[in-house]
C-alpha cells in the first residue's frame, strides 16, 4: 500500500493507495511514527482503498489511542461500503468518527478547534460551573412512543443503534408480551441498554452489544438525543449541590446568558469520584464513578413548544417535579472501575465503550436530591423535535399480512437509504417468504424496484455463496444481482436489484402471471429464452460423471421431512402399504409413498454415469421474473448447485400439471389422470409424449406444449443419452411435497399421490429387476 501524507490547514491527511493488510499496516505504522508531538487530529483517506483487515485496524486502533492522549482523534473519509461493514462486523464504525469527505472531516476539527475557546465561568449562588460551548452540529430529539396506555401492542420493537443516547420506559424481552411485563426506565448509550422493572421485586437487567443494529429491544416511551452536546458544564472539587440545583442552574443560565429557555433538555452527569452516601438507595460502596443520564421537561417553554405528541410521551414516563416549572426523569450507573474519558468534547461515541460487564456495579433512579460532586455535565438542548417512528423507514404491505419484529429490522438496514417501502408477496416457501418491494427516496420520489428474500441465516448464507461461485461469473446476460443483505436473530433478509430494468415506473412480475395470461406459442420464446440464453453458460457445458439419482432426488432430504405425516393425515395413505387403490385409474397400483421409504431407500447407492452441471435446484415459475418489455431475470440461488443436468426442467413439469390446471372436482381428476399416463407412454428421452386428454381444461393442453419443450431441452443437455430415468425421479422429487403444500387443495394433493404413484410404476417398469 502507498501513503501519500498531505498536509491540510495544519492536520495531516494519510491518502492511502493499495490493500490496508498486514504489508500495508507496517507502512502505514512507519508513516504514523513520523508525526511531531503537537499533532492532535489525522484524517485518513480511503478514497482508493477498497481493503481492509485486521492488521489495519490493528494500527487504526494504535494512532487512535496515541491522538486520544494528546486530546485529538483520527477521521476516516471516503470508505467505501466493504470497508464500512468490516468496522460494522467489528463494532467499530461507532468508535472511529467517519465522514463522506476529507472536507467534512477537515470542517468538523476545526469547529471542533474553535467551540473550545468558547469557555466562560457562571456562579448560581455557591456553585461554581466552568461553560464550554459545543454548539458545532444541532443536536436533534427524537419522541418514541405517541400511545396512552401499557398495552403489549404498544411497545415498539427497534435496534439499540436506533437509540444513540437515550432515556424512557422499555425493556429486555422475547416478546411484547413478555415485555408488559418486566417494563420499566431504561438508559441506552447506544452499545449499551439497561433497565429497572417497574416491579421493583425483580432484578435490573443490561445488555452490551457488539452489533447494535442486531440487537433489539422493546421500548414503550423515550427521549432519543442524537448529534452532539450543544454545552459542558463542569464542577470542580469545592462544588457542592444537588442534582436538582444543576438542572435549575443550567435553565438559568440559558436565560440569562443565551436568553433562551429550552422546553426540553438532556443532562449526562459524570464523576470519577465516589457519590455521597445519602443517596435515594443503599448500594455496595464499591464504585469509583458514575454516569447519570436525564431529560428535563421546562414547562414554561412546553408552553410554546405545543406539541401533542411530547404531551402524550409524557404520559407513560414518571417524571419528579423540581419546582413549579421543572420536572426531570433519570436514571444511574455506577462503576467500580473504568479508564478516564480521553474524549470530553465527543462524549457521544466515547459512551460506546466506556460501560463493560466487569465495571458496571449497579443501576439505580436518579433521584433530584443526590449529590454531585467534581464532574462535567453534557446538556443536549434540540435545535428540533420529531416524532421518532416518523423518521424511521415506513413499512407498508399489499394485502393483510405482519410484518414481524425482527424483519423490521432487516428491512430498515437493508433499505436505510429509503423513507418508505412496500412489500408486495410473490411467493412463500416452507423456508422462505419473497417480495417484490416498492422502495422511495426522502423526497418521496420511486426508486428502482427490487426483490426481498427472506429466510434462516443458513439459507441467505447459503444463497450468497452460490450466487458468487455460480451466478455472478456464469449467467452474465442474467442482470440479477445482490444489492445487500442483514441478519436479525434467526433471520436473515436478501435483497435483489436488477441491472439494466427501465426504471423507477418498471414492472416486475413473475413468470406464473405471464404463463397463465398467454398462449403456449408466446410462451415458446420466453422458454426458450431462459433455457437457451440466459442459463446457457450453466447447461451448455455439460460434464459427464458419476450420480446417484435415488438419493440426490430423494424429497425427504430437502425441505420436507413430513411426507409420510401429512400423506397419512390428508390422503389417508400410509407408507406401510406397498399397494393402494385408485378409484379413478380402476385398479390397484404402487403405493408411492411405500416407494419412497423402502425403495429409495434400498436404491441409494444405486450409480450411473450421466451428464451434471449447475443447475438451479429449485427452478419454479415464481424465481423467475419479467419486466414489462420481457428481459428475464432469475432468483434464488440457495439451492444452486451441480447436479444432474435435466433438473431444471424437471422441477417445472408437476408444476404445470399440478399448479397451472382448473382442477375441481372428480371429472377434472379422472380426465387429467388420462393425460398424465400418456406423459408417461416413452420409453427414451428423446421420444415426444402422448397428448391423451378429453378433459375441457384449456390449460392442459398449453401444459403439454411446454412439457414437450422442457423435454426437448433436457435431451439436447444431455446430448446423446437417452434414458428417462433421471429425468423421471427429478419429477418425482417435486410431486411428493404437494402433499405437504400449505393453501394447496385436496383435490391437488390427490393428483399428486396419483401422479406419483404412476411415475413410480413407470420406473418399476423400467427396471423389471427392482424388487427382486
Amino acid at each position: 500500500m502507498q501513503i501519500t501524507v498531505q498536509m491540510r490547514e495544519g492536520v495531516p491527511v494519510f491518502i492511502l493507495n493499495g490493500q490496508f493488510n498486514a504489508l500495508g499496516a507496517a507502512s502505514f505504522d512507519e508513516e504514523a511514527a513520523k508525526l511531531p508531538s503537537d499533532i492532535h487530529y489525522v484524517i485518513i483517506d480511503f478514497s482508493d482503498c477498497q481493503f481492509l483487515t485486521s492488521a489495519g485496524i490493528r494500527s487504526l486502533i494504535k494512532l487512535e489511542k496515541k491522538l486520544l492522549e494528546r486530546k485529538g482523534r483520527i477521521l476516516l473519509a471516503h470508505l467505501s461500503n466493504t470497508i464500512h461493514q468490516v468496522l460494522e462486523i467489528s463494532g467499530l464504525s461507532r468508535q472511529f468518527r467517519l465522514f463522506d469527505t476529507v472536507g467534512n472531516a477537515s470542517a468538523w476539527i476545526q469547529a471542533s478547534e474553535d467551540s473550545m475557546k468558547h469557555i466562560v465561568s457562571y456562579k448560581k449562588s455557591e456553585r461554581k460551573y466552568l461553560v464550554t460551548d459545543l454548539s458545532i452540529e444541532g443536536t436533534q430529539l427524537h419522541i418514541w412512543g405517541l400511545s396512552p396506555g401499557r398495552q403489549a401492542e404498544n411497545f415498539i420493537h427497534a435496534a439499540l443503534n436506533e437509540l444513540d443516547l437515550a432515556i424512557g420506559t422499555g425493556c429486555l424481552s422475547a416478546s411484547r408480551e413478555q415485555a408488559n411485563v418486566y417494563e420499566g426506565p431504561f438508559l441506552s448509550t447506544g452499545t449499551f441498554f439497561g433497565f429497572i422493572p417497574f416491579d421493583r421485586s425483580l432484578p435490573y437487567d443490561y445488555l452490551i452489544a457488539a452489533k447494535p443494529s442486531e440487537t433489539g429491544v422493546y421500548i414503550k416511551s423515550g427521549f432519543n438525543f442524537r448529534g452532539k452536546p450543544s454545552v459542558i458544564f463542569e464542577t470542580d472539587l469545592d462544588f457542592s449541590g444537588r442534582y436538582s440545583q444543576m438542572v435549575q442552574d443550567v435553565f438559568s443560565f440559558m436565560k440569562e446568558k443565551l436568553h433562551h429557555i429550552p422546553a426540553i433538555a438532556g443532562f449526562l452527569y459524570y464523576s470519577e469520584y465516589d457519590f455521597p452516601a445519602e443517596d435515594v438507595r443503599e448500594i455496595e460502596r464499591k464504585e469509583k464513578c458514575l454516569l447519570s443520564f436525564s431529560v428535563a421537561i421546562n414547562d414554561a417553554g412546553l408552553s410554546d413548544l405545543n406539541d401533542d405528541a411530547l404531551e402524550r410521551s409524557l404520559g407513560n414516563i414518571g417524571f419528579t417535579a423540581i419546582n413549579e416549572d421543572i420536572r426531570f426523569f433519570g436514571l444511574t450507573v455506577t462503576l467500580s472501575e473504568t479508564e478516564e474519558i480521553k474524549d470530553y468534547s465527543d462524549i457521544t461515541h466515547s459512551l460506546h465503550s466506556f460501560i463493560d460487564s466487569d465495571n458496571l456495579a449497579a443501576i439505580i433512579p436518579l433521584d433530584k436530591d443526590t449529590r454531585i460532586t467534581k464532574g462535567k455535565i453534557w446538556v443536549y438542548i434540540p435545535d428540533t423535535i420529531q416524532n421518532a417512528e416518523d423518521a424511521r423507514l415506513k413499512i407498508e404491505t399489499v394485502g393483510d399480512f405482519p410484518v414481524p419484529d425482527e424483519w423490521q429490522i432487516i428491512i430498515r438496514n437493508i433499505y436505510k437509504d429509503c423513507s418508505r417501502v412496500v412489500l408486495d408477496p410473490i411467493h412463500g416457501g416452507f423456508s422462505a417468504k419473497t417480495f417484490h418491494v416498492t422502495s422511495f427516496d426522502d423526497q418521496g420520489r420511486r426508486r428502482l424496484p427490487t426483490v426481498l428474500k427472506m429466510a434462516g441465516i443458513d439459507i441467505i448464507d447459503r444463497e450468497e455463496k452460490n450466487y458468487n461461485r455460480y451466478v455472478k461469473n456464469y449467467i452474465l446476460n442474467n442482470s440479477t444481482s445482490i444489492m445487500g443483505s442483514y441478519k436479525y436473530g434467526e433471520w436473515k433478509g436478501l435483497c435483489y436489484s436488477f441491472v439494466g430494468i427501465n426504471g423507477p415506473d418498471s414492472i416486475i412480475t413473475w413468470l406464473t402471471h405471464i404463463y397463465k395470461s398467454q398462449p403456449s406459442v408466446k410462451l415458446a420464446p420466453i422458454f426458450d429464452r431462459i433455457f437457451t440464453d440466459i442459463l446457457r453458460p450453466w447447461y451448455g457445458q455439460p460434464r459427464l460423471e458419476t450420480i446417484f439419482p435415488f438419493r440426490d432426488h430423494n424429497p425427504l432430504h430437502t425441505f420436507f421431512p413430513d411426507i409420510f405425516k401429512d400423506a397419512e393425515n390428508i390422503l389417508c395413505i400410509r407408507s406401510d402399504k406397498q399397494y393402494i387403490h385408485i378409484p379413478e385409474l380402476g385398479r390397484e397400483i404402487i403405493n408411492p409413498y411405500w416407494f419412497l421409504e423402502h425403495e429409495f431407500k434400498r436404491r441409494e447407492n444405486y450409480s450411473k454415469l450421466w451428464y451434471t452441471c449447475i443447475t438451479h435446484r429449485d427452478l419454479n415459475m415464481q424465481n423467475i421474473l419479467l419486466d414489462e418489455v420481457e428481459n428475464i431475470y432469475i432468483i434464488d440461488f440457495s439451492e444452486t448447485q451441480a447436479g444432474n443436468a435435466i433438473a431444471d426442467f424437471a422441477r417445472l413439469e408437476p408444476i404445470l400439471k399440478i399448479e397451472m390446471t382448473d382442477l375441481k372436482n372428480d371429472a377434472d381428476l379422472r380426465a387429467i389422470l388420462e393425460f398424465e399416463q400418456g406423459l408417461l407412454v416413452p420409453q427414451r428421452l428423446n421420444e415426444k409424449p402422448e397428448l391423451s386428454y378429453h378433459g375441457h381444461d384449456t390449460a392442459v393442453p398449453k401444459a403439454y406444449e411446454v412439457i414437450c419443450r422442457l423435454r426437448q431441452y433436457a435431451d439436447k443437455v444431455t446430448i446423446f443419452e437417452e434414458d428417462i430415468l433421471p429425468y423421471l425421479l427429478a419429477v418425482l422429487e417435486w410431486t411428493y411435497p404437494v402433499v405437504s403444500y400449505k393453501g394447496v387443495d385436496l383435490i391437488r394433493k390427490r393428483y399428486s399421490a396419483v401422479s406419483a404413484a404412476l411415475i413410480c410404476e413407470k420406473i418399476m417398469e423400467l427396471d423389471k429387476n427392482s424388487l427382486t
